[in-house]
């Protein structure tokens, strides 16, 4: 229908309109109506559509639902563009002025062909299935049934319609939509004004959108205030009876951070170490990896300091390296979770976790203390049980252990890189089993801070070292703990002891120096020099000094040179090794405080280069131990050496977060493999003792018993034995050069010495 034709019904009709095909819009009915200039006083009266009820005043209007008898069905019937049933020029004439009807008459829903709610039953339209074959992407609504030519037009950039800043030299990417009547998009031909252009006509642009380039002149053809400050419009005309029209404003404040003006147009400084790359558009730069940018207070210009990569909200080119710097979206450059000027404290409503890598919404952080203290009882118990029943770590299980103690390192860097607010890795929490981290991620209160956090490291080897002094004193007073040797189970509580004292205190005395000035690695708004934790960073540097770096090399000397004075220990070190590798029993210890330096003290931008610096630390501890063959046996140098290759292979499964060929899965299955030789090997122990009870069985039935309690000439356990030949050699040695005049005493109290037994009591009373 055009102009002025108009669809009369009257009482007591029916209309069905199924099964309509168009190849463009309206299916079942299309209308080119003249075009509105003015909406004042409309009525339904100048609809395409009209009600005669047949009675004395034909000029009286009746809204739709007193329409008598009336039903007009549309029914699976299909369009192209828009307005599968009905689509009008302008369907502003058919809205009737009452109660029910939108008080907005450019932009509403409320025409006589679908009424509100309450009035659904008496509404004598009926749409059924019709549909738009061309739907619209990014349109969150779509009206399948109805449409109109576009009453709105929108220009914007990411959503933004004025004060837009750009610069001389940039494309600029303009979102186009022209909106009908009823929120649908629709298809749309414009035009476009700006500085730099003559006035000209664009494509046609789809309901999906259209996207215009706007190249920006460069700043002496640019309107502006002064020749590096101003604002400057583009107008938009859609070509329509209409004439609608839509302008965005820009404005111009020299150039972008990471840009210089070159030949009167803003370009990327290649010269700037800290940026990677530019973007096509010539607006953002992106940042290396682990590099947080802000603007300098003075001119804007950019700054960059370093900081972990995954504080950073890091948006990528494609696989291109860097992440986008948002100079004009300063709130986002942190990630979800984190804010301050070096993304280093948790937002309003977290916490930061145990393991000082990830933020967590409060809400986690409920079952933080019940939790605390459950893991605190259970190092106690583990530690009693470890005493009292003087349990060793045998040769067989010593390379696993350093594994388990410097995977959680070698992961570290990798989660830290990945860390989202609400993601918490479960391959982390298993690989952080005996690391610094404890089990779970835990967190306990927003109001604890990063530092006071770092002292909860302590708390493990607190507990431990209180489990030993009480089961030593216990052994002076009870007799069943003083005739029950403890040493090798205080052995091997050691090395946790000494792990976890180690990550502590490096933790503590991670201090970067930033613009801000020395701040704690973990919390950017926390200065090293500050009371009180400058007490606190002492009390590290001390560990470090005093405890940290000497433990291994005072073993060492024991073990060397004075294994005489402590001989019990030095036995349990040096069991199982070879005469000349004793010194291993220092080594084994102090090869965790390399890994342990570079996790909490080596900061790079990217954690590539911590984990490159980590692949050579475990290639040079299996070189190592390739060269050396500590043990006796060669199939622990075998197990071990196996162990510390697959830890090779880790670090470089993980060299890089983001690029790295090796599939999440492959990386998982390196890392947890080793896992599985200690669940053989307790297997085969038991085996073992089985197997050796059923032999001695069989041997007591067939042979006299009488016979096995007669003491076996000439036997006599490794260690005693061991010990017995180093302290004679020692004893002949110091002979030798000793004076003629020496003491037959001292002789004999080596004798005495040297054949009391490995398992004699931890303290005489």
């Amino acid at each position: 229908m055009y102009d002025l034709c108009r669809l009369v019904v009257t009482p007591n009709t029916v209309i069905n309109l199924e099964g309509n095909y168009v190849a463009d819009s309206g299916a079942a009915i299309y209308v080119e109506v003249p075009p509105i200039h003015s909406i004042i006083n409309v009525t339904n009266r100048a609809c395409f559509m009209q009600y005669n009820c047949l009675c004395n005043d034909s000029l009286q209007d009746f809204p739709p639902q007193e329409w008598k008898n009336v039903s007009i069905n549309f029914i699976k019937n299909r369009a192209l563009l828009s307005g599968a049933a009905i689509y009008a020029s302008d369907m502003r004439f058919c809205t009737w002025l009452s109660n029910y009807s939108s008080t907005n008459l450019l932009l509403n829903n409320s025409t006589i062909f679908k009424l509100p709610q309450e009035l659904s039953k008496l509404n004598p339209f009926y749409f059924e299935s019709n549909d738009v074959l061309a739907k619209v992407e990014n349109a969150s609504f779509m009206d399948t049934d109805l449409g109109t030519d576009p009453l709105l037009i929108i220009a914007s950039v990411d959503g933004e319609e004025s004060g837009v800043i750009v610069q001389p030299g940039e494309i600029v990417s303009i979102d186009l939509y022209a909106i009908d009547q009823f929120g649908n998009y629709q298809e749309a031909v414009w035009s476009v004004e700006a500085p730099g252009l003559q006035a000209a006509n664009l494509d046609a642009f789809s309901a999906n959108g259209g996207t215009y380039l706007y190249v920006v002149p460069p700043f002496s053809k640019l309107p502006l205030a002064d020749s590096l400050v101003g604002t400057f419009t583009l107008n938009f005309t859609l070509l329509r009876t209409l004439g609608l029209m839509s302008n965005i404003t820009f404005s111009v404040n020299n150039c972008h951070p990471g840009y210089v003006k070159k030949n009167d147009v803003c370009v990327c400084d290649t010269s700037n170490p800290d940026i990677a790359h530019c973007d096509n558009e010539n607006r953002y730069v992106y940042l290396r990896e682990g590099l947080l940018g802000s603007l300098s207070d003075v001119d804007r210009s950019l700054t960059t300091a370093r900081v972990f990569q995954g504080y950073v909200n890091c948006s990528r080119l494609g696989k291109l390296p860097g992440c986008r710097f948002d100079f004009d979206q300063p709130e986002g450059r942190c990630q979800a979770g984190r804010n301050g000027s070096l993304c280093k404290t948790c937002a309003s409503g977290y916490a930061i976790t145990m393991d000082l890598q990830h933020c967590l919404e409060v809400e986690f952080c409920a079952a933080g203390d019940t939790i605390l203290v459950l893991l605190c009882i259970f190092v106690v118990f583990i530690s009693f049980f470890i005493l009292l029943f003087n349990v060793e770590l045998p040769n067989e299980m010593k390379g696993f252990v350093f594994y388990v103690q410097v995977i959680g390192l070698v992961y570290r860097p990798y989660s830290i890189a990945q860390s989202t607010y609400d993601k918490i890795q479960d391959i982390g929490v298993f690989l952080n089993l005996l690391g610094f981290s404890l089990p779970i991620p835990l967190c306990l209160s927003p109001s604890i801070k990063a530092y006071y956090v770092a002292l909860f490291g302590y708390i493990s080897p607190l507990l431990v070292m209180i489990s030993i002094a009480t089961y030593v004193l216990a052994a002076r007073c009870i007799k069943f703990f003083s005739d029950r040797s403890a040493l090798k189970g205080i052995t091997f509580l050691s090395l946790f002891v000494y792990k976890y004292i180690a990550d502590a205190s490096f933790l503590l005395i991670s201090c970067q120096n930033t613009q801000y000035g020395f701040v704690f690695q973990y919390d950017g708004t926390q200065r090293c020099d500050d009371i009180p934790f400058v007490i606190f960073f002492i009390i590290g540097i001390l560990l470090v000094l005093f405890f940290v770096v000497p433990v291994p090399f005072i073993i060492s000397y024991i073990i060397v040179k004075r294994p005489v004075h402590f001989y019990q220990y030095v036995d349990v070190l040096t069991e199982g090794l070879c005469t000349k590798c004793r010194w291993w029993g220092g080594w084994d210890i102090g090869r965790r405080l390399p890994f342990v330096f570079v996790a909490y003290l080596v900061v790079f931008e990217t954690p590539t280069l911590v984990l490159t610096l980590m692949s050579f630390l475990a290639l040079a501890v299996l070189i190592v131990h390739l060269f050396t063959k500590p043990y006796k046996k060669w199939q622990i140098n075998l197990i071990e050496a196996l162990i510390l290759l697959n830890l090779v292979m880790v670090t470089i499964a993980y060299l890089d977060p983001f690029t790295s060929p090796v599939p999440m899965g492959l990386k998982t299955f390196l890392s947890v493999l080793p896992y599985a030789y200690p669940v053989v090997y307790t297997m085969w122990r038991i085996g073992s003792r089985f197997s050796k009870k059923y032999h001695h069985g069989n041997k007591n039935t067939s042979n006299d018993t009488s016979t096995l309690l007669l003491p076996v000439e000439g036997k006599q356990d490794d260690a005693s034995k061991k010990r017995t030949d180093l302290l004679t050699a020692t004893s002949q040695t110091s002979s030798s050069s000793d004076t003629p005049s020496s003491s037959p005493s001292s002789s004999l109290r080596v004798t005495a010495d040297s054949i009391s037994s490995l398992r004699e009591p931890l303290l005489d009373s």
